[in-house]
């Protein structure tokens, strides 16, 4: 089973270039296919793979 590569919040931010308001709504509610977040405890962790992917996707559609 491979395990994911999860990144926090202020992480995932600076990948995508979003405040953390706008990834901590977008993941949860799923809002322009952004990637869903995990829990772990009660922090929430986001894919860096499914980060890069959505990314890939949104430049693509410019």
């Amino acid at each position: 089973m491979q395990q994911l590569d999860l990144v926090s919040v202020s992480e995932a931010c600076e990948i995508v270039g979003l405040s953390e308001t706008s990834v901590r709504e977008w993941s949860k509610s799923g809002r322009f296919d952004f990637p869903a977040r995990y829990l772990v405890g009660s922090h929430i962790r986001l894919s860096r793979s499914d980060l890069l992917a959505w990314l890939e996707t949104r430049r693509e559609e410019r």
